[in-house]
C-alpha cells in the first residue's frame, strides 16, 4: 500500500499521445485548442463609431455655431459614405466606418436635432477621440490571439468566428469505456429483487466525464473471471482510456487486478492508504492503454473519479488543475495514518474566504450522502486532530458560489 501522494504522482507520470482532429466551430467548445490563432486583420478594422449621434471635426468645438448642418447620414455595415467637411456633421449608427474627415461622435443624447441642423447641448464635455473605437486599437493583424492548448469557451468562440475559423482543429480526447462489474448490479430501467440493487456508479462517472467533454461508453460485466479475460480483453482492444468500479478489493470475486494484468496492463499501484477508496488500481499498457480501477462502493467510486482521474486528464490535455483551499469550520478527528477524504459543504463568505463544514454520512456506501456535499477535503495522514480555522485542499465536484 503506497500514500495518496505517491499514487498521484505515479498517476500524473503517466501520460499518452493526443491526435488532433478538425472540428466544425460550435462543436469544438469545450475543447482544448491545437493550433495558434493570428488577428487575420487589425481589431477594430477600421475606425468604429461607438455611439449613435453625428459624427464631427473637433475643431467644430471651438466655433460659435449653435446649429451644425447635417450632411447625410452613415448606418452599420454599409460602405463610408462621401463626407469631407469640418463646418458640417453626419448622423452616424454605433458600429458604422467614421469618415477620415471626422474626429469625434456627441451622441444623440448630447445634441438637439430639428430641421436638418443638430445642436450640441454641452460641447464642453467633448474633445477629439470621443466615441471612437480606433482601428487596430484592440489587437493589430498578426497578433497572437489564442495558444495552442487553451481550453475553448464561448468568449473563444466568439474570437474564433471573428478571424474566420470555422473549422478549429483541437486536441482528441480518446473515447473512454466505463465498465461496472458485479452480478448484483441490474439495469437503471429494472426493478431489482431483494438482493440486488440498480447500477448507478456507471452513470456518475459518465455524467461526471460529459462535464469533462470525454466521449464514453458504459458497459456491465458479470463477476466471472473467463468472461472478464473475454469481454474485458475486447474492451482494452478498443479503448485508450478505461474505468472500471467495482471488483478490485479483497473478495474472492474481485477478479480485475488479476485480469487486467493477464491482458497486459502493468499494475502502477494498488491500495491506497486512504479513506475512502483505499482499494484503487492503476495500471497502463505498454501501448498506452490507461485503466483506473476503482472501488465499487458509490462515495469511493467518484471520490477516486475527482482525486486521481481528473488531474490526469487536466495533465495530459495541458491544463493547469487549480488548487484550491477552504477553512475547516468542524473540529475533527481521525486516528487510522491514512488521508482521509471527507464530504464537505463549502461557502463562500462575503470576504471571499472559502469555508468547509463537514458532511459525515455513513460510509462509502452512502450515496445520498453526496446530495449534502459539494466537494470533499482531503485532511492529511500525519496528522489525527483537525481543528476549527486550519486550512486543507477541496475538490468541489458541484458549483461553489
Amino acid at each position: 500500500m503506497i500514500s495518496l501522494i505517491e499514487a498521484e504522482k505515479l498517476v500524473l507520470e503517466s501520460s499518452i499521445s493526443l491526435n488532433f482532429v478538425e472540428k466544425e466551430l460550435i462543436d469544438s467548445n469545450g475543447c482544448i485548442l491545437a493550433e495558434d490563432v493570428l488577428a487575420d486583420r487589425d481589431f477594430p478594422p477600421f475606425n468604429r463609431v461607438a455611439m449613435d449621434g453625428i459624427a464631427i471635426h473637433h475643431s467644430i468645438l471651438n466655433l460659435d455655431i449653435n446649429a451644425i448642418p447635417i450632411d447625410g447620414i452613415q448606418s452599420a455595415g454599409s460602405p463610408p459614405v462621401s463626407f469631407n467637411h469640418k463646418t458640417k456633421c453626419i448622423e452616424i449608427m454605433t458600429g458604422a466606418v467614421l469618415p477620415s474627415s471626422c474626429t469625434l461622435v456627441v451622441r444623440y443624447e448630447d445634441t438637439e436635432i430639428e430641421g436638418g441642423f443638430a445642436k450640441i447641448i454641452n460641447p464642453q464635455d467633448y474633445f477629439e477621440g470621443k466615441n471612437i473605437h480606433l482601428k487596430g486599437k484592440d489587437r493589430l493583424k498578426g497578433d497572437l490571439l489564442l495558444s495552442a492548448g487553451t481550453l475553448i469557451g464561448p468568449a473563444e468562440i466568439s474570437t474564433l468566428a471573428t478571424v474566420g475559423k470555422s473549422k478549429v482543429m483541437v486536441l482528441e480526447i480518446p473515447h473512454a469505456a466505463i465498465i461496472a462489474t458485479g452480478d448484483e448490479l441490474v439495469p437503471v430501467n429494472q426493478i431489482p429483487l431483494a438482493h440486488q440493487i440498480r447500477s448507478s456508479n456507471i452513470f456518475s462517472i459518465q455524467s461526471a466525464l460529459q462535464n469533462w467533454n470525454v466521449p464514453a461508453s458504459i458497459f456491465h460485466l458479470k463477476d466471472d473471471k473467463e468472461n472478464l479475460l473475454k469481454e474485458l480483453g475486447e474492451i482494452i482492444k478498443a479503448h485508450k482510456i478505461i474505468i472500471l468500479s467495482g471488483g478490485v478489493s479483497k473478495g474472492k470475486f474481485d477478479f480485475i487486478p488479476e485480469v487486467l494484468e493477464e491482458l497486459g496492463i502493468v499494475k502502477k499501484f494498488h491500495r491506497v492508504a486512504q479513506k475512502p477508496g483505499k482499494p484503487i488500481w492503476f495500471g497502463q499498457s505498454v501501448t498506452g492503454v490507461t485503466v483506473f480501477a476503482l472501488p465499487g462502493n458509490p462515495v469511493s467510486t467518484f471520490m477516486c473519479l475527482h482525486r486521481y482521474f481528473k488531474p490526469w486528464l487536466d495533465k495530459i490535455l495541458g491544463q493547469k488543475n487549480e488548487t484550491k483551499k477552504a477553512v475547516l469550520m468542524d473540529s475533527f478527528h481521525f486516528s487510522p495514518k491514512l488521508t482521509r477524504l471527507v464530504l464537505v459543504i463549502v461557502k463562500c463568505d462575503p470576504g471571499g474566504i472559502l469555508r468547509a463544514y463537514t458532511r459525515t454520512g455513513n460510509g462509502s456506501g452512502d450515496l445520498a450522502s453526496l446530495l449534502e456535499a459539494n466537494a470533499f477535503m482531503e485532511l492529511p495522514a500525519e496528522k489525527e486532530k483537525f481543528k476549527e480555522g486550519e486550512t486543507f485542499r477541496i475538490f468541489p465536484f458541484n458549483n461553489i458560489i
